[in-house]
């Protein structure tokens, strides 16, 4: 239990490893504000000497690299901005005003971007990738109302084909797979909502292009054991690079800016909450059943660190007016 974290502060050439078990999914949230109120947070977590280690890809859930010698700022974390790419871009053009003069990305391959910028192997944060969900199948789910994703496809006499499929990450299709579900494909499909993932696969060029939301390391070498017949085209977040493939014949429901501004507005003028007591809440019928119930100490700590509410509301409130007149 838990949503864990790696942070990182790099000054003077220095790297600073830092841990929190309860962070990742408020991440985006606290280190919103700007590198002052970042860094106050990030410090306020475990260190290396008290027990801090680098997360692998299975267990890191969101993570920051806090870079002052290249004024850079490198993350990704969030329950909402991991799948909603819409968010997601609206979110980082509204933190170009607490991070103005740095440089603020997004990691699109989790915790292998931090390893990266600290110069750590990337063996040492992802694992072994054998036993890798291999190549799907083009079925459509039982149930209509499973569907969040498409599989479009350029067959080899150039029509397109369009398969409504569950699924939140990136879709690996064979190009036998494509031929042989060809003639139970639609000619066109409309998702009510942007999904979080999507693939197009194109026979005439011999390509798959994929897009995704949530953060995904080594898409390449991954792609390359299971269908080494087509060449990627990783277009990481740009969903709408296969809606230009399919040319009018899928297309996805979108949000509002409106809406997502006052989402968002909303969820960073909240408190930071303490979750060390989700712990001993989640336990206590077991506890008090006289079960044996062991807990990682790191469950138990939680590190928050709060704004006062009036600067919280004008560091978002500026953002928000920079972002609407950048765009005027």
């Amino acid at each position: 239990m838990g949503q864990r974290a790696n942070l990182v502060v790099i000054a003077g050439g220095r790297i600073e490893l830092f841990y929190s078990h309860w962070r990742a999914t408020t991440l985006p949230d606290e280190i919103f504000f700007g590198p002052a109120h970042a860094e106050r947070m990030i410090r306020a977590q475990r260190s290396e000497a008290d027990g801090a280690e680098w997360l692998d890809e299975v267990w890191a859930e969101g993570g920051v690299v806090l870079d002052h010698d290249r004024r850079l700022l490198l993350f990704w974390g969030g329950e909402d901005l991991e799948y909603d790419i819409a968010e997601r871009r609206v979110f980082l053009a509204l933190m170009r005003g607490p991070w103005r003069g740095w440089d603020v990305r997004w990691a699109y391959e989790g915790i292998a971007d931090l390893a990266d910028a600290c110069g750590v192997p990337r063996a040492r944060v992802l694992v072994d990738r054998a036993d890798d969900a291999g190549p799907i199948d083009l079925a459509a789910p039982e149930d209509p109302s499973w569907v969040s994703g498409a599989v479009s496809a350029r067959l080899d006499d150039g029509t397109i084909r369009i398969f409504p499929l569950d699924s939140h990450r990136p879709m690996i299709v064979r190009a036998d797979a494509v031929r042989a579900a060809a003639a139970v494909g639609r000619d066109e499909l409309h998702l009510p909502e942007l999904p979080s993932a999507g693939t197009h696969v194109d026979l005439v060029r011999g390509t798959i292009e994929l897009w995704y939301a949530h953060p995904a390391a080594e898409v390449g070498a991954r792609l390359a054991r299971h269908v080494p017949e087509l060449r990627l085209i990783d277009h990481r977040d740009r969903f709408e690079a296969q809606l230009d493939a399919c040319a009018g014949t899928l297309t996805f429901g979108q949000r509002g800016l409106e809406p997502i501004l006052d989402g968002l507005r909303q969820r960073l003028l909240r408190r930071a909450r303490d979750f060390s007591n989700v712990v001993a809440e989640a336990t206590a019928r077991d506890v008090a059943a006289g079960k044996d119930v062991e807990i990682n100490p790191f469950a138990l700590r939680d590190d928050p660190v709060d704004l006062p509410a009036a600067d919280r509301v004008r560091v978002v409130d500026d953002a928000i007016a920079a972002w609407r007149a950048s765009r005027a």
